[in-house]
């Protein structure tokens, strides 16, 4: 129908490989800025056009899965996976063990070693946003910080 509400709209659809920069500029109401509206219709028109956004461990998670399902190349290439604690225990049944809890802290400038919080080195840093190696295998939420 000619000159009709939808014009100009995407067909529904599965969409595979679509930036998720690009995804986010569909002129298309989501779940997550609707519920802005809950707070006022002036926060709805801020989610609407792109000021806030809600952040939370789902939304996080839903990102990533996102990015994984429809743009494996982007996920792959720019999601930090945290790795576990190598630190070797020193007491305990495990005694000489590497430590094993899952990493959130890494050393300036290094990057590839993760360290539980009780064992990361002075100077350690929590990167903003990294999903642990459960996470990024689909097993747990992944975390922004």
């Amino acid at each position: 129908m000619a000159g009709g509400l939808f014009d100009g709209m995407l067909e529904p659809g599965f969409y595979n490989d679509v930036p998720f920069a690009d995804y986010c500029g569909w002129e298309l109401m989501n779940q997550s800025s609707l519920k802005w509206g809950l707070v006022s219709a002036e926060h709805l028109k801020a989610a609407l056009d792109g000021k806030i956004e809600m952040g939370s461990t789902a939304l996080s998670f839903g990102r990533a899965m996102h990015a994984r399902l429809l743009e494996p190349k982007w996920y792959k290439a720019n999601t930090l996976v945290a790795g576990s604690c190598p630190v070797a225990l020193k007491s305990g049944s495990r005694k000489g063990e590497p430590c094993g809890l899952a990493g959130s802290m890494v050393e300036p400038g290094d990057g590839e070693t993760w360290y539980c919080k009780k064992h990361a080195p002075a100077g350690s840093h929590e990167p903003e946003s990294f999903v642990s190696s459960d996470e990024a295998a689909g097993s747990r939420p992944s975390r922004r910080r």
